[in-house]
């Protein structure tokens, strides 16, 4: 196995970006069920074998393309390159509303006025 430490390190040093943790099995069969089919970021995320969600404020830098693709009346999430981990094809998606309280509620519940972040890439 390989360990992703480092990266965690990495991604800790990135300015607007706090506390990457590892997403367990429980966590992505959650989110499977409750993300919509518009969601592909998030779909997206979850095909890859490291799944990361991480916290952010406004600090942090704004996105390379459109989060959000509106086409014939209906929005659509896709996937983001994240180039912190381009080495990684590393991409990312913004869980929906009920997706982003779950996350926090499990892993960051003292935290307020962050939003959450999932990272997926393949090792």
């Amino acid at each position: 196995m390989i360990d992703i430490q480092p990266i965690l390190e990495q991604l800790q040093k990135i300015r607007g970006l706090k506390d990457p943790k590892i997403l367990s099995p429980e966590d992505r069969a959650l989110l499977k069920q409750s993300e919509t089919a518009q969601n592909i970021g998030v779909h997206t995320c979850l095909k890859r074998s490291i799944l990361l969600v991480a916290l952010h404020d406004e600090t942090f830098r704004k996105p390379e393309t459109p989060e959000v693709i509106e086409e014939n009346g209906v929005a659509t999430f896709p996937a983001v390159a994240f180039p912190e981990l381009a080495q990684y094809q590393a991409i990312t998606g913004s869980p929906s509303i009920q997706s982003h309280f779950y996350l926090v509620e499990k892993h960051y519940p003292n935290v307020e006025n962050y939003a959450t972040l999932l990272i997926g890439f393949d090792l």
